[in-house]
């Protein structure tokens, strides 16, 4: 319970639109909630998480406790005999009930992606600033995933590089969206000086106490 607790106080601090985080309301269909695990646990991948996140019973806006009445027992054994055999590859999910300021709050962890990327009925999917979306559909996004999958999460070391370049390509997705094409060789430029001036940065910290 106490790692359910440093759970739920991430998820409360969570940015809005969190790829790797979905508040859910109820009632739960299962081939909503096959997809929408297809997408986090794609995105929790990209992101270097170890699990993605549905949450019931918190407000997604206000992140308030408001309970719910979704996942009761029967209902959760349900879902997973639907799930299981419809999520390739198989994997384990585990549904969590707990209890704050009187109201039942429910989650489900949701182990990323690995090896290949996690789809539901044939069909993989990808969670993208708040919206699910269909992989076969994001070419660029499914080739930066198989990368992610097959190269492993870059090192700490570069791993601020690279989540400045997801969040980039994040930016320039849903700009395209809107019409409006951002210039790659601008982007690039971009990116250089941002790194060179983060070892500018860690060249002035040096001998500072």
């Amino acid at each position: 319970m106490e790692r359910l607790a440093r759970v739920i106080k991430e998820l409360l601090e969570c940015p809005p639109n969190t790829d790797w985080v979905e508040f859910a309301a109820g009632p739960v269909e299962p081939d909503e909630l096959g997809a929408q695990i297809s997408a986090l646990s794609n995105a929790a991948a990209l992101w270097g998480r170890e699990n993605a996140y549905m949450v019931w019973g918190m407000d997604p806006i206000t992140r308030e406790f408001v309970g719910t009445e979704a996942c009761r027992r029967a209902e959760r054994a349900s879902l997973e005999k639907e799930l299981r055999g419809r999520m390739m590859p198989e994997m384990e999910l585990y549904f969590y009930r707990v209890w704050i300021e009187g109201k039942r709050i429910v989650v489900l962890a949701i182990p990323a992606a690995d090896q290949e990327p996690s789809a539901y009925d044939g069909k993989a999917y990808v969670q993208v600033n708040g919206e699910r979306r269909d992989m076969d559909a994001s070419p660029e996004l499914k080739s930066r995933l198989m990368d992610t999958l097959v190269s492993g999460i870059p090192s700490m070391g570069d791993w601020k590089s690279y989540s400045q370049r997801l969040a980039l390509w994040k930016m320039r997705l849903r700009l395209a969206e809107k019409g409006i094409e951002l210039d790659k060789e601008m982007v690039k430029r971009g990116l250089k000086f941002q790194e060179e001036c983060s070892f500018f940065q860690k060249e002035d910290g040096q001998g500072q106490s």
